[in-house]
């Protein structure tokens, strides 16, 4: 289980504890040894840098490195650990706020019609998929492989989509 929010101003990131842990203190961020731990963290602090640099970007006015981070952030949640419909609604922000990029928009769609099929809604899933599809032909889209196989096997599906993504 991870989570994201604000403490005493600061953006921070919550990964679930595991069930191997140092013998010995160690920072939070150290207590924990597993892989899976150590997997999640990464995730976890690879998506706040992001979300940092976009907040420079956007200061700076640089809507194309805005939207370059944006793509970047909405790639690291199909793999990573964050809940499916926090990335949904992250993906929703990114595709609202970015409307000038289709390539970037198109790209996000398919990851958001991969994570509607990892959350069950097949049908919003299969029609996404070929708007996301319609993209530039630069532009690599897995969504209709990923969501076929989602929608056949949903827990299954489920895993192999976030294995597929992580490569």
């Amino acid at each position: 289980l991870t989570g994201e929010g604000r403490v005493f101003g600061r953006r921070v990131a919550l990964v679930a504890c595991v069930k191997s842990k140092r013998t010995t203190a160690a920072p939070a961020g150290e207590l924990y040894t597993s892989t899976l731990f150590r997997g999640l963290r990464r995730y976890a602090e690879a998506n706040a840098a992001t979300v940092h640099y976009m907040d420079h970007a956007s200061r700076a006015g640089n809507k194309r490195l805005v939207a370059r981070s944006g793509l970047g952030l909405a790639n690291g949640l199909l793999p990573g650990a964050t809940p499916v419909l926090n990335g949904i609604e992250q993906c929703e922000h990114i595709i609202a706020d970015l409307p000038e990029d289709r390539q970037v928009q198109s790209i996000v769609m398919c990851i958001v019609a991969q994570l509607r099929a990892m959350n069950g809604e097949f049908d919003t899933a299969r029609a996404l998929s070929p708007r996301a599809s319609a993209a530039p032909a630069s532009t690599p889209c897995r969504a209709p492989t990923t969501v076929r196989r989602v929608c056949s096997s949903p827990g299954a599906g489920a895993a192999a989509a976030r294995t597929s993504c992580a490569r």
